[in-house]
């Protein structure tokens, strides 16, 4: 499993969607604060491709996908009724073999294939002074974070992400202990000042 910070995931889904021809959708400078709004006016029972523009429904999306199999409806891109299950997406994340993060996603994958393998690849050490490569698909979407927004869009996401957070927090746990495992078994340093300070 890997997770992403609601902020950043939230915002990465409207401008996926901001790619896809769909009827309706808020497309002005003030779009993404429009497209909060409408889903935070929403009842929890409006949920589907008619109330989520037939794209993406963000309210707790990643709780969604982590407790899905429980619910009538698996396809969890479109919001889920009843609510998603918080109590069975920790017990996920708890119980998953490897956890990552996008918003540290060579370290994440660092830790990968140190336990697949049994050695860190080259630029996983952080005194190797160079960065590992990996493959990083965009689909069409620009660069973009947290910078870009402003503290009432931040709210807003956090409002529609209750569950998210807490699933996020808890997945950073997880992914420190899993580091730090992978640090003393390597006996050497995989998550870098450098990387978390581009995070941060």
């Amino acid at each position: 499993v890997i997770v992403r910070s609601p902020v950043e995931h939230v915002y990465s889904q409207y401008l996926h969607c901001l790619g896809k021809p769909l009827r309706h959708f808020p497309r002005n400078d003030t779009g993404f604060a429009t497209w909060l709004a409408h889903f935070a006016a929403l009842a929890p029972a409006q949920t589907g491709p008619d109330y989520d523009y037939n794209c993406i429904d963000p309210r707790n999306l990643v709780t969604r996908h982590l407790s899905c199999d429980a619910a009538p409806n698996p396809k969890a891109n479109h919001a889920l009724w009843p609510p998603p299950d918080l109590a069975r997406a920790l017990s996920t994340i708890r119980e998953v073999d490897w956890l990552g993060l996008t918003d540290l996603y060579s370290t994440s994958l660092c830790v990968l294939k140190f336990r697949l393998n049994g050695a860190l690849p080259v630029g996983c050490d952080c005194d190797d002074g160079e960065e590992a490569q990996h493959v990083h698909w965009d689909w069409g979407v620009r660069p973009h974070g947290r910078q870009d927004l402003d503290k009432t869009i931040i709210a807003s996401i956090y409002r529609l992400t209750d569950l998210d957070a807490q699933i996020f927090a808890k997945a950073l746990d997880r992914f420190y202990h899993d580091v730090r495992v992978a640090e003393a078994f390597a006996k050497r340093p995989i998550l870098c000042v450098a990387h978390l300070r581009t995070w941060l």
